[in-house]
């Protein structure tokens, strides 16, 4: 088995700290890597790039069946967050070569991988990133309610189509939709844990559609203020489960994809089970429901 290390740009520095801790790993450039055709299943790449690449290389790891692990660079926050990565290199490196692989499904939308989620139009707080429930955090999620209340003049109701992978038609209106595969530490994750599995091929949608400023406010105080003893979602927030989803919008509506404009409705996302391969830290497959 040859276990490689990939490198983009941004990720020298690592790569040169990396062959310090274990020489014994191969170096090799996204576009080189890219374009080796002698890659078997029994390969082993650990990922350290931009995230554009890092889709690129697991699209790969998909098509060739060898499996993967994932090094966070120093500005990577919610992509460590998600795969619970190691702060320390050091021990990034360890769980990337000692965890066995375990399988991952892997959420799209049309033909782009998601890492941690996707948003269609506007919807305050969910993408935030939650705050622990700690009393040294409450400053923190009194700051965020303040933030996304005052967007709620620029929060408008559109009407939105979406069709399952049953092909249920559900007709409804909402601000913002906000799709995610599993816990990846915002608001939205949350308030669905219990729901949220990393093999069950399934997505989760949550569609936000305030009636009224009160119920805005109770929506908002539920989100950031949720604790583990409250299961019941805000009657703000529908919920969706499916192992994919058609979304149409009138008028259209912008996605936003791991952060970054991805186009505008309408969109398709969908679930491929077990597509890659990941080696992850106990902390990762913890979240998962399902024991895998």
């Amino acid at each position: 088995m040859s276990t490689y290390l990939v490198y983009g740009d941004e990720s020298k520095d690592i790569r040169d700290e990396v062959k310090k801790i274990d020489n014994t790993i191969e170096v090799v450039t996204v576009d080189k890597f890219l374009q080796d055709e002698t890659l078997t299943s029994s390969d082993h790449v650990i990922i350290s790039t931009n995230t554009d690449e890092m889709k690129k290389i697991l699209q790969k790891a998909h098509n060739d069946d060898f499996s993967v692990a994932i090094l966070a660079l120093k500005n990577q926050n919610t992509l460590r967050a998600t795969f619970e990565i190691p702060a320390k290199l050091e021990d990034a490196l360890k769980v990337s070569l000692e965890s066995s692989p375990k399988p991952l499904d892997l959420l799209y939308a049309n033909d782009e991988i998601i890492l941690w989620g996707a948003v269609i139009g506007d919807a305050p707080p969910l993408t935030y990133k939650n705050a622990s429930y700690e009393q040294n955090s409450f400053k923190e999620r009194y700051t965020l309610l303040i933030e996304a209340f005052k967007k709620l003049k620029s929060l408008k109701q559109t009407k939105i189509k979406l069709t399952t992978a049953k092909e249920q038609e559900i007709n409804t209106a909402a601000s913002g939709i906000v799709i995610i595969e599993h816990d990846n530490h915002t608001c939205a994750s949350s308030l669905v844990q219990d729901a949220l599995s990393l093999s069950d091929s399934k997505l989760s949608a949550l569609l936000v559609s305030p009636t009224s400023i009160v119920d805005y406010l109770r929506y908002l105080y539920v989100s950031l203020f949720k604790n583990s003893k409250n299961k019941s979602l805000p009657n703000s927030v529908g919920f969706i489960k499916s192992e994919s989803l058609y979304i149409e919008s009138s008028p259209p509506l912008e996605v936003t994809i791991d952060g970054k404009e991805g186009g505008e409705t309408p969109i398709k996302f969908e679930v491929k089970q077990q597509a890659v391969r990941l080696s992850a830290s106990e902390e990762f497959w913890a979240k998962s429901k399902d024991g895998t």
